[in-house]
C-alpha cells in the first residue's frame, strides 16, 4: 500500500494527469500479480549472459542456473533445448529504443515521431518516445514472442531513459511518472503471460519498483557506488540480483574495486570481457573466495562456462609440452 500510494504521489507531483491515470490503472492490476504462475529466482541464483554468440547455438553450461539470452536471435528448439538441460532462460528485448536491424523494425518506422535521435554509444539504435500508445502493441508482440518461444522470464533493456540528458531536452521530456508508468505496465505485460521480469538498472527507483519486478539486472553498479543499494531491497526480498562486471579478472586494481563494492551483498556478479560484447565467456566472481593469486598464477580457482574451460585451464600445460619439444630441438 505505501509503495502504491508513492507512486500516486510521484505522479501528481509531476502534474501528469494522463499519465497518473493510466499509472493508477497499472497499480491495480498489478494487485492480481498472485494471480499468475511464473518463476522467481533467489538470491544466490547463478547466471550467465550472453547477447552476442556470432551465430552460434547456445551450449548448455552445468556451471549456471540461467541464461540470459537474445530474444530474437535464438529459436525454440534451442530454448527448449537448454530448459531440458535444467537452464533458466531469460530472454533480452529493447523497450526504450529502436533498432533498425530486428525483424520487427518496420513497426516502429510506421508511427509517426515514435523515434527519436541516436543513442550516443550505439549508432544503429535510437530512442523511442515511451509515452506514444502506438508503442505498446509492438512490445506486446514482443512479449507474445517470448511467451511462444518458452522464455521463463525477460530482460527489457533501457527502461530507465528518462535519466538520458538529450531526452531531458525534448520539448515533451520523459518524466519519472512516464517511466514508472511505462515500466509497471510492462511488469502486467509479463506476469499476464506467465513471463517474470527484471527491473533492469534503474538503481534511483530500486526502493519504489522491488515489489513489482521479480529480480533485477544490473551492470557496472561497482563503478558507481551503487551495489549495495540492492542489498535492502532486492537481496532483502530474496529476489536474485543479475549482475555484470567489465574488465580483465587479473586486473589487481579492478578486481580490487569490484570486492570492496560487493562483499556481503550476495550478488549474483560475473566477470565479462570489458570490450562489452557479451559473448559465452565469462568469470563467476564470488568476493568472499576470490584469490587473486591462485586465479592468475595457476587457474586453479576459478569456475568458467564449459565452452571455454578446456582452452583456458589447460594452458599450463601446452607451455609445459612447448618446453619440452624446444629443450628436445636444442639436445
Amino acid at each position: 500500500m505505501f509503495i502504491s500510494m508513492l507512486l500516486i504521489f510521484i505522479c501528481i507531483f509531476q502534474v501528469k494527469i494522463g499519465s497518473c491515470n493510466e499509472l493508477n490503472n497499472t497499480i491495480v492490476n498489478n494487485t492480481k500479480k498472485d494471480e499468475y504462475n511464473f518463476w522467481q529466482p533467489t538470491v544466490g541464483t547463478t547466471w550467465n549472459w550472453i547477447l552476442n554468440n556470432y551465430g552460434e547455438i547456445i551450449e548448455s553450461d552445468s556451471n549456471v542456473d540461467v541464461l540470459d539470452i537474445d530474444l530474437f536471435d535464438n529459436d525454440e528448439s534451442t530454448i527448449a533445448s537448454l530448459k531440458e538441460n535444467g537452464h533458466h532462460i531469460i530472454c533480452y528485448f529493447s523497450v526504450g529504443t529502436y533498432e533498425d536491424w530486428r525483424p520487427d523494425a518496420e513497426e516502429y518506422l510506421k508511427v509517426p515521431d515514435l523515434v527519436k535521435e541516436p543513442m550516443e554509444d550505439w549508432e544503429d539504435e535510437y530512442y523511442v518516445d515511451i509515452t506514444n500508445p502506438l508503442l505498446k502493441p509492438i512490445i506486446s508482440a514482443r512479449f507474445d514472442l517470448a511467451k511462444k518461444k518458452g522464455c521463463d522470464a525477460v530482460e527489457c533493456d533501457n527502461m530507465d531513459i528518462y535519466t538520458v540528458d538529450s531526452i531531458k531536452k525534448w520539448k515533451v521530456p520523459i518524466t519519472v511518472s512516464d517511466q514508472l508508468s511505462y515500466d509497471l505496465w510492462l511488469t502486467t505485460e509479463a506476469h499476464s503471460r506467465g513471463l517474470s521480469i527484471a527491473l533492469k538498472n534503474d538503481v534511483e527507483n530500486l526502493v519504489t519498483m522491488v515489489n513489482f519486478f521479480d529480480f533485477a539486472i544490473n551492470e557496472e553498479c561497482y563503478n558507481y557506488n551503487e551495489c549495495k543499494q540492492y542489498k535492502d531491497t532486492f537481496i532483502k526480498n530474496n529476489k536474485a540480483v543479475f549482475a555484470a562486471a567489465y574488465g580483465d579478472y587479473c586486473d589487481y586494481e579492478f578486481i580490487k574495486k569490484l570486492k570492496k563494492q560487493t562483499t556481503g551483498l550476495e550478488l549474483s556478479m560475473i566477470i565479462k570481457n570489458e570490450d562489452m560484447e557479451l559473448a559465452k565467456e565469462y568469470v563467476k566472481f564470488d568476493p568472499e573466495n576470490y584469490n587473486y593469486d591462485m586465479l592468475c598464477n595457476n587457474e586453479n580457482n576459478i569456475e568458467y562456462n564449459d565452452n571455454i574451460s578446456a582452452s583456458v585451464k589447460n594452458k599450463p600445460k601446452i607451455l609445459l609440452l612447448y618446453i619440452i619439444i624446444f629443450a628436445f630441438i636444442l639436445i
